[in-house]
């Protein structure tokens, strides 16, 4: 899956456009499958690609291993902020 964002370069209205490693984003994407079977494959994707994106447009060197750990903590709480099956949030 390759992704595609588009921004403005600095001090000009110009625009650049950024594309994830698409090799990067499968291989992490495919260890953090494994890791969270209970998630949607796509909703992995998405978050890896948009992992890759955000440390990109922040200036980051993206590398699997950076890619992998922030996407793996997003995937962490969306996991930990649904309530089990059948249980009631309070309030």
């Amino acid at each position: 899956m390759q992704a595609v964002i588009q921004r403005a370069v600095k001090g000009a209205h110009a625009q650049r456009v950024l594309r994830t490693n698409s090799a990067t984003s499968d291989t992490v994407t495919t260890r953090l499958t494994a890791e969270f079977p209970a998630l949607a494959p796509a909703t992995i994707g998405r978050c890896v690609t948009d992992t890759s994106i955000c440390a990109e447009h922040l200036g980051i060197a993206v590398t699997d291993g950076l890619v992998e750990m922030l996407a793996r903590e997003h995937l962490l709480g969306l996991m930990n902020s649904v309530p089990p099956s059948g249980r009631q949030p309070a309030g």
